[in-house]
């Protein structure tokens, strides 16, 4: 469970005595040996070492399976494909999901499907390809358990939604 690790993660860090504030960012900047952070309050903070999680969000307002989430869909599949470990998943991505996602979860899952909204294909063994797919349905009763891709019904135990629209990490200068 994903949410129990960072649970268990913050648990740790104020058991330790870490000192820790919430925000948004706005600025982050290496001078020298120090990075300095700004957010959108304007309070700054410096420190030589920084850690980002900042995870991915939809923003295709087209997407209209969230209520999955966490339910067998994933925005990451950095972050959540271990928990896919010889398990069928599809990766609904573009061209750039070829290299980062599909290359990744090749080496974890025992069949991806690739349903590419562009037009490259992965050449790894255990992944079959669709590519240039405008329409696609994800199902299921509570959890994700297919996906649709015209007539072609598929079981899946996850899906992994890697569209470049979903990566915060624009705000990052250097």
């Amino acid at each position: 469970d994903p949410f129990k690790l960072s649970s268990d993660m913050f648990s740790q860090m104020t058991k330790s005595g870490v000192k820790y504030v919430t925000g948004n960012v706005t600025f982050i900047n290496k001078e020298e040996d120090l990075i300095r952070v700004v957010l959108t309050n304007a309070k700054e903070y410096v420190g030589k070492t920084l850690v980002l999680a900042i995870g991915g969000k939809v923003s295709d307002t087209n997407f209209k399976y969230h209520q999955y989430l966490n339910k067998g869909l994933s925005y990451c599949a950095v972050c959540d494909g271990s928990f896919y470990v010889g398990k069928r998943v599809a990766i609904i991505g573009d061209n750039e999901a070829v290299e980062n996602s599909v290359d990744y979860l090749s080496g974890i899952a025992s069949n991806i499907y690739f349903i590419n909204i562009e037009d490259k294909k992965s050449t790894k063994e255990n992944v079959e390809n669709f590519t240039n797919v405008v329409d696609f349905e994800i199902g299921g009763e509570n959890v994700v358990e297919y996906i649709k891709i015209g007539d072609k019904e598929i079981h899946v135990d996850g899906v992994f939604y890697e569209v470049k629209s979903n990566n915060f990490s624009g705000f990052i200068d250097q």
